[in-house]
């Protein structure tokens, strides 16, 4: 149980670190000027990007931190329809087992 767990919160770790990376290195082509070790090392976190662009200029100061801080939502909105689905398939398998065991159930106390 807990070795299943850990083996998702990690799966969703992974899949918002891939999100925000990819949303956060497509918003950092609309700014060339920036130098690709900057956006290399800003791609490493919302944190990382957010810190790096305090040491930018305006207008990329600001730019650079909103697409950090969007690029970390799309991540979340990705996370959270996952979630969703997995909620529903935990539901529906659920409901499906319920229904088992109370045809077993019936059986047993009938006899049918």
């Amino acid at each position: 149980g807990a070795m299943i767990f850990a083996i998702g919160v990690a799966l969703l770790g992974s899949i918002l670190t891939q999100r925000f990376t990819n949303s956060f290195l497509m918003r950092m082509n609309e700014f060339p000027e920036l130098s690709e070790t900057f956006v290399y090392t800003a791609k490493k976190s919302i944190g990382t990007a957010v810190i790096l662009s305090e040491q930018l200029l305006a207008p990329f100061k600001t730019n650079v931190a909103m697409a950090a801080r969007e690029s970390f939502l799309h991540g979340w909105r990705i996370l959270a329809y996952i979630s969703c689905g997995i909620s529903i398939i935990g539901v529906i398998i659920t409901k499906r087992i319920i229904h088992k065991l109370k045809a077993q159930n019936q059986e047993e106390i009938y006899g049918i």
